[in-house]
């Protein structure tokens, strides 16, 4: 366990980028992340159910999907220069959480984290799962403290909960994209609605990449050269009130 007594934040510069986002309903991108802020609460599931985050009593931090939309977050790196004593070291080789400046370091990829990370319930053992993509998200919840009790071991120092967006009740399409310099560019799609009367289906895509911003002059190319592609489907079923798959 390794502890960080001081952090000072990395500036980088992005690339001017245009964004265009439609949408084939009056809803919001994030009908879900919505669903959860209803009169002014704040639903949370820090507690393994769902609670008013007033009524939580744990040092819960929430970044809603609509935040993260608005403020164009693309990685839990970001996330976390907007929460109040988390550290993300996300890089190509080694990846570290710290909160709380208590963290497991990034010198061995072997390592589990000292704060875990789940992923709509599911543990997420290695930092290298930070590089996971990050899209289409109902909320994050970060978790100060330890929660040995709730969510077992390796969370030491806290956890980290991330909700991915379920099924709308309504048929809703999203459709977003931007394009930088350097070739750099992100699509978005999104698709939810009913299936049938108590079934629903969600699925989102991403393409991501870039051209690079470093030329090679030996091999006369422009490198990081990069294409990603991630998709997600989620089907929702409610048999009845009480009863969720």
């Amino acid at each position: 366990m390794n502890f960080v007594s001081e952090y000072s934040p990395r500036i980088r510069s992005f690339p001017a980028a245009l964004a265009i986002l439609c949408s084939t309903s009056a809803l919001m991108p994030f009908s879900a992340a919505q669903a959860q802020v209803s009169d002014g609460e704040i639903v949370v599931t820090a507690q393994k159910r769902s609670e008013n985050l007033q009524d939580v009593p744990i040092s819960v931090g929430v970044v809603q999907g609509e935040a993260i939309q608005e403020m164009g977050i693309r990685n839990l790196e970001e996330v976390s220069t907007n929460t109040p004593s988390l550290l993300i070291n996300q890089s190509p080789s080694q990846s570290g959480i710290y909160l709380r400046a208590i963290g497991s370091g990034s010198n061995n990829t072997g390592f589990e984290q000292s704060v875990g990370m789940f992923v709509d319930g599911v543990y997420m053992s290695k930092a290298r799962l930070l590089q996971q993509p990050f899209f289409d998200i109902e909320r994050v919840e970060v978790i100060k403290g330890p929660q040995n009790v709730l969510f077992g071991k390796n969370t030491t120092a806290g956890a980290i909960s991330i909700t991915t967006a379920k099924p709308s009740d309504e048929f809703e399409a999203l459709v977003s994209g931007l394009y930088g310099s350097d070739g750099e560019y992100q699509a978005d799609a999104v698709l939810s609605g009913p299936l049938a009367e108590n079934l629903g289906a969600r699925v989102a895509v991403r393409a991501s990449g870039m051209n690079g911003y470093l030329h090679d002059t030996f091999l006369d190319v422009d490198a990081p050269r990069i294409r990603d592609l991630a998709g997600r489907a989620t089907l929702l079923f409610e048999p009845a009130d009480a009863l969720t798959f």
